[in-house]
């Protein structure tokens, strides 16, 4: 069964429009059509995707209302290139587990934004590599924002980024890099910030990253997530409850050693010198590509010259580039991660390829770098 997109004007989960999301399903059917198997409870939904994607490139191999131990079989025989779920679904969370952990099928879920806590962001756990918001139901925008993510997914390798432990494969650093960690290691505190980008594959990294940390989070770390601005609150509390950090959602105001900010779809960011404190400014974005990790990172740059680290973590798209570079002319020290262990290698590929980064690791390498660089003393000299 072929199916075909909506092409509502609505905007997608990560600030792409209907057009935006089209052209994307196109790239990718022209190489090869998308197979998408479908765990949906709602049945407007199910007759919604019917209608939409009919004639398009995407192929519809299979559509279930439950979770179920034969439909994971069924997965099995069809491998689909994606498996979209709602995580209301009865059965759904072991038929994720089983697609990501055994049969490494990338799946995008369909979440209620407003439940308590951090339930909203919990199928992260279960091995899901994309989230959307159920609200987006406006003009089609539901549609265009699940086409997008499909897209996105189908590139996503399915990778344990919180457990596993990946090698190093970059070339061994130099003396000039062994100077700038030094240098970073030795300066206070309140001299310095970590600005992390990051898309498909993003939160689970950063929750490694702040877990790794131990709570001693010594500098503000500016944290620019692709993720849809009404499923910031959940993903805030689903980082402190895990990592134990102090986590809270980006506002504008002073930035305050120890705490984490968290920048959603939907804005912009950038630090700004005013007086002797140092500022984020807030605002929401009018612009497609939101939020914008190479304002954020230039303004970092500007603010905070050589006492800058930034990291572009795994996601898709250019922006974080030409940020990244601007970064490491002014002397800040510059990470991406690695292929192996990014779920999208699209983002920090290009960031290493526009010659931005310093090192390029793995995400256990970064956690232990950002570590090591964030160290409230002085190392100690050898």
């Amino acid at each position: 069964m072929r199916v075909a997109p909506d092409r509502g004007p609505a905007q997608g989960h990560d600030g792409v429009d209907s057009r935006r999301a089209a052209a994307l399903m196109e790239e990718t059917s022209m190489s090869e059509s998308v197979r998408v198997f479908a765990l949906l409870g709602e049945a407007t939904l199910r007759r919604q995707l019917q209608q939409a994607w009919r004639g398009n490139g995407t192929t519809l191999c299979g559509m279930h209302a439950e979770g179920s131990d034969s439909l994971v079989e069924e997965l099995a025989r069809v491998r689909p290139d994606v498996l979209l779920v709602d995580a209301e679904v009865d059965g759904v969370r072991r038929v994720v587990q089983a697609a990501a952990s055994r049969l490494r099928i990338p799946v995008v879920s369909l979440v209620r934004s407003q439940q308590p806590g951090f339930a909203a962001v919990r199928p992260l756990e279960w091995g899901v590599v994309s989230l959307l918001p159920r609200e987006i139901d406006s003009n089609g925008g539901l549609v265009a924002a699940i086409e997008s993510s499909l897209a996105e997914a189908r590139e996503a390798q399915v990778v344990d980024q919180l457990e596993g432990h990946f090698p190093l494969s970059g070339a061994f650093p130099d003396a000039a890099v062994f100077d700038m960690r030094r240098s970073l290691q030795d300066a206070s505190p309140e001299s310095k910030v970590v600005v992390v980008g990051a898309g498909v594959g993003g939160p689970m990294a950063m929750r490694r990253i702040l877990s790794e940390l131990q709570s001693l989070v010594v500098s503000p770390v500016v944290y620019a997530q692709r993720i849809h601005e009404s499923l910031a609150a959940p993903l805030v509390q689903w980082l402190e409850h895990h990592t134990g950090a102090s986590v809270q959602r980006a506002v504008t105001g002073k930035l305050e050693v120890g705490q984490v900010y968290v920048v959603p779809t939907g804005y912009d960011a950038k630090i700004v010198r005013r007086g002797e404190d140092t500022v984020l400014e807030v605002a929401r974005s009018t612009g497609a590509n939101t939020p914008s990790l190479d304002l954020l990172l230039e303004s970092a740059g500007e603010a905070y010259a050589e006492r800058t680290v930034a990291v572009v973590l795994s996601g898709r798209g250019a922006d974080g580039t030409q940020g990244l570079l601007e970064v490491r002319h002014r002397g800040g020290f510059t990470m991406v991660q690695d292929r192996v262990s990014s779920l999208l290698y699209d983002a920090p590929g290009q960031a290493r390829d526009g010659g931005g980064a310093i090192e390029c690791l793995p995400i256990n390498e970064i956690a232990e770098r950002i570590q090591m660089l964030m160290r409230p003393e002085p190392a100690p000299r050898s």
